[in-house]
């Protein structure tokens, strides 16, 4: 053999370790590789988790806020019609008068009596001129 193989089998004896050092460095080897990959796959699910939340939170802001906007135009809308009808024609509402002899009287009118009384007042004086017409 020449000497420069015997020096290669030294050398490799000398850097050559036992089976069992090797064995169980490839296992912490893996064991690290293992716990690597799953801390870089428990962050990527992490990242997507609070992705996921804070959209779904910005949904939820945006969903509270237009529904709060749709509330306040839903009442401004009701505000201005209730307005608009009592300046027409006030809602049922009592109505507190004297009588002729003194006598406090207390009335509830409901927005289809002025139309009723209209009506009747309208055919009193329709009976009116009728009446006037034939004498």
């Amino acid at each position: 053999m020449p000497p420069k193989e015997i020096a290669q089998r030294r050398l490799s004896k000398e850097h050559q370790k036992p089976q069992e050092e090797i064995r169980n460095e490839s296992s912490k080897d893996r064991q690290l590789a293992n716990i690597t990959e799953t801390t870089e796959e428990e962050s990527k699910q992490d990242q997507r988790s609070r992705l996921k939340s804070n959209r779904l939170s910005k949904l939820q802001i945006e969903q509270r806020q237009i529904s709060e906007q749709t509330e306040r135009q839903r009442m401004l809308e009701l505000h201005e019609r209730y307005k608009a009808t009592e300046t027409q024609e006030p809602h049922a509402r009592k109505l507190q008068y004297q009588s002729v002899r003194g006598r406090r009287i207390e009335e509830t009118i409901t927005p289809e009596e002025p139309q009723r009384r209209l009506e009747c007042q309208h055919v009193v004086k329709k009976q009116a001129k009728e009446t006037e017409t034939i004498e």
